[in-house]
């Protein structure tokens, strides 16, 4: 653990003690369960087979605004992390920060917690860390420049005309070239289907129970039809649950690789990664629907 202290109003002058915060230095994935008996419940610790994992949010933090740079980790071998030089290396990267003569406001406690920690947010603070990329978005896309900034964009895609009739447009397009939907779809979501296969960027809105994740699924299947590769990411873990069940009803689970579970282990993920990199293409696919369609 790292510890911190500062006078809770740094304005006055007061005898009240100062605050000290803490934060994790360094985390392990484990999982607590119980099991009740005639006495009570029994409590186990299991640990996984994850790495360690290094408190970015703290890490990055330090940086910012204490201008305290942690080292990284460094590992003897794959299972042996040097814990004890990891740790003289922090003590010698607070004592440098903290002045002399004063007391100490940066310390290391040699603490263990169980505690629940979430750094979902911190991927997306570090995706929009545009000093790392190696070109940057802002310059080249003004779109997503005004998204970023929060402003109103000129630069908005025409996606063209919606009056789009299912009948009259399967009419004149070839067969490879009509949606396959593999969810009903009512008039309204046809047209975005469409717009979404053409490769237009748009902004579906609707109130709950509108069917916004039933036509994801459809654009995702006709997508997977035309032997496209589709990332779909949602801030809540619940949508991505409810479009993989829908696209699992629908025997397509088995081209789903979910990238993020918490509830699934690395060694669980590297087991889901090995079995769709072992599954066939979506063109055979291709080929039997397109097959039953001409039939």
């Amino acid at each position: 653990m790292v510890s911190t202290s500062k006078p809770k109003n740094p304005n006055k002058k007061t005898r009240t003690p100062p605050t000290e915060a803490f934060a994790p230095l360094i985390l392990y994935p484990v999982k607590l369960t119980r099991e009740k008996t005639a006495s009570g419940f029994n409590y186990f610790l299991e640990t996984s087979e994850e790495e360690l994992i290094l408190n970015r949010s703290l890490s990055t933090k330090l940086t910012k605004e204490e201008g305290i740079t942690l080292p990284e980790l460094k590992y003897q071998d794959e299972d042996s992390p040097l814990i004890e030089r990891y740790f003289k290396e922090i003590n010698l990267a607070l004592e440098e920060k903290n002045e002399i003569g004063k007391p100490k406001k940066w310390e290391l406690k040699r603490w263990a917690t169980l505690g629940i920690f979430k750094f979902g947010k911190l991927a997306i603070y570090e995706d929009t860390n545009f000093e790392s990329w190696s070109r940057n978005p802002l310059l080249e896309k003004q779109l997503v420049q005004d998204f970023i900034n929060g402003v109103p964009s000129n630069s908005v895609e025409d996606i063209g005309d919606m009056d789009i009739y299912q009948d009259e447009f399967e009419k004149i397009q070839l067969v490879d070239q009509i949606p396959k939907l593999i969810a009903e779809a009512d008039s309204t979501q046809y047209k975005v289907i469409v717009k979404a296969l053409e490769g237009k960027s748009m902004a579906i809105q609707g109130p709950p129970g509108t069917g916004k994740s039933q036509t994801i699924t459809n654009i995702i299947g006709g997508l997977l039809v035309r032997n496209k590769k589709v990332l779909f990411a949602a801030d809540k873990y619940t949508a991505l649950e409810v479009v993989k069940q829908r696209l699992t009803d629908k025997n397509l689970g088995q081209y789903i690789l979910e990238l993020h579970n918490p509830s699934k282990s690395k060694k669980e993920f590297h087991e889901g990664l090995s079995s769709r990199l072992a599954k066939p293409q979506v063109r055979f696919l291709v080929i039997i629907m397109m097959m039953t369609l001409e039939n």
